[in-house]
Parts: C-alpha cells; sequence; structure tokens
C-alpha cells in the first residue's frame, strides 16, 4: 500500500485507498504459497510481530476470487442507480445514432 500511495502521489493523485482484497485466511484457504518478508522493510518487524515471518504476495490469489472482491468493494461505493441511467441513457443514444445513420444509408 505504500508503494502504491507513493507512486499515485508522484501523479498527483490521492485516491483512498482500501485493503480488502487479501485477508489472513485465504493463506489456509487457498493453499497460497509463502514468502518470506523481506530484511530490508522498515515496517517488517511490525509486520513479524503480528503475523510471523511469512508473507504472501497479493497476485497469488486466484484471479476470480480477487475480482470478486475487487468489483464488490468498488460497486459497494458507487451510486448503482445513477450508473444504471447513465448505461440507459447511452443505450437511447445509440439507438437514436444508428436510426440517423440508417436514414444517411
Amino acid at each position: 500500500m505504500r508503494s502504491l500511495r507513493e507512486r499515485l502521489r508522484d501523479l498527483k493523485s490521492r485516491p483512498e485507498i482500501i485493503k480488502s482484497a487479501l485477508v489472513f485466511e485465504d493463506i489456509e484457504r487457498y493453499r497460497l504459497p509463502p514468502d518470506f518478508t523481506k530484511a530490508t522493510d522498515t515496517r517488517r518487524s511490525a509486520f513479524v510481530a503480528r503475523w510471523g515471518d511469512v508473507s504472501v504476495e497479493l497476485d497469488a490469489l486466484p484471479i476470480d476470487v480477487l475480482q470478486t472482491r475487487v468489483v464488490a468493494e468498488v460497486e459497494a461505493r458507487m451510486d448503482l442507480g445513477a450508473l444504471a441511467a447513465t448505461r440507459q441513457h447511452e443505450e437511447s443514444e445509440r439507438r437514436l445514432l444508428i436510426g440517423a445513420l440508417a436514414k444517411l444509408a
């Protein structure tokens, strides 16, 4: 998260970053391959004290699980009614354009 926040800050972007994709229980549930914490990471001692000296990479999570979680988090923060209305409006305009183009042909 720290790295992502820093890279986005370099791009003049400061979105709210919410941890939601990988939880501790996933390690056992999906038998995720372990990776050892980096000795050079300044957060290592706090992490090891809380979780132990094994970590896992987010991309080890099955893609369908990751995708479902990310979509759920995004949709939980969206106005789905407004999205549906926008899609309906776009479809209506698309039909109008197709009709207008058909008259030109």
